[in-house]
């Protein structure tokens, strides 16, 4: 076990302007995913801003997973 259930995970939609308008508009509402377009250089702002909401969020605590916080066998 690593220790990741409880981090934040984020749904990237990646290659969005090979996607269906509508569908995307529905898989980004169903899921909260972003869609990122590398191709067209679109959503990558929007990443940005959800990735620093998730890291900086007031409150949230340690972000490392449980094997990288764990104390030593020897300490």
């Amino acid at each position: 076990d690593l220790g990741l259930a409880g981090l934040p995970v984020l749904m990237i939609l990646n290659k969005a302007d090979a996607a269906d308008p509508e569908q995307l508009a529905a898989l980004c509402a169903s899921t909260g995913g972003i869609p990122v377009s590398a191709l067209k250089r679109e959503g990558l702002q929007d990443l940005m801003v959800k990735i620093e909401q998730g890291l900086w969020r007031e409150g949230h605590g340690d972000l490392r997973p449980a094997w990288q916080t764990a104390a030593p066998a020897d300490a």
